[in-house]
Order: structure tokens, then sequence, then C-alpha cells
């Protein structure tokens, strides 16, 4: 067995700069990441599972056989995917679509609500006048919390 090679989600949206949040989806059981909130195409679609979301790009999967299947919208030819790391079973990608309203669907992905995790990540500045404004910030709350919590009385 190979050294397993696990990719970052590279978090395209959003505004930039310093205090962004970062959003990316896991892997629900070894949180591997998969894919960004950004790259997600639509919410309304349906899985095995129950809700899925389509997105454009995911990385970090291994790809199942090809097959033909009859979903909600028609034939489509797809294979399943799956995590890299721990193997669980987290949708398919549409590989070819037979009816033209839904070629857009063609090398996109699904990826089951219910086999996945949301995780927001606050990215820290990186300029050094940056993380001077941050601490000055914090440590101004953490004074106003610290005066508020000496003035409330113990009962």
């Amino acid at each position: 067995m190979g050294r397993l090679y696990i990719e970052t989600v590279h978090d395209s949206g959003g505004e930039g700069g310093e205090g962004r949040v970062r959003k990316i989806f896991k892997c629900k059981w070894c949180k591997v990441e998969f894919a960004s909130y950004y790259d997600i195409l639509s919410k309304e679609f349906q899985g095995r599972f129950g809700r899925a979301y389509l997105f454009r790009n995911v990385v970090n999967i291994s790809l199942g056989p090809s097959e033909e299947r009859l979903l909600v919208s028609g034939w489509h030819t797809v294979c399943d995917i799956y995590c890299t790391s721990c193997q669980q079973i987290l949708g398919w990608k549409y590989e070819k679509a037979y009816e033209e309203s839904q070629k857009y669907k063609e090398g996109m992905y699904i990826l089951e609500k219910e086999r996945i995790h949301g995780t927001w990540l606050l990215i820290p500045p990186k300029s050094m006048q940056a993380r001077a404004r941050y601490m000055e910030w914090n440590a101004g709350w953490a004074s106003i919390l610290k005066i508020t919590l000496q003035t409330i009385p113990v009962l």
C-alpha cells in the first residue's frame, strides 16, 4: 500500500484579506477536506441519504466504476465517489447526461449532506500591522469582559 496523498481545499470565494472566514466541507468520519462552500452550484438535489449538494470541484476522493442510473432527472452515467482516507461513500460524479437539459451536470459532483460536515474557520491576519490591530481589538474586548465579570455580584 502506498502513501496517502491528501490535498488542501483552496477556498477561492468570499472577501479576501485578514479575518476572512474559510468555509469548507469535510468527511463526517475522518475530517478530510473535500470542497469549498463557494464551489456549490445547487443545494436542491436529492441523494440516497436525503438532501445533497451539487459541486463544481471536489478533492480527496476516489471514483468507483461508471454505471448508468435512472435518477430523478432522467438517465445519467455516473460513478460513486468515496473518501480517499476512510473509503466511505459520499455521493457520485456525473459522467454523462442523456437529456439536453441535464448536460450542465456533466463533470459535476454530488455530495450527500448526511455524509459531510461543514466547517467555518477564521483565517488569521498575515501582516504585522493587521495582527497588531487584531490583538488590540481582542485586548479591548478582553478588558471589557474582565470588568463586566468582576462587577457581577456572586449570590
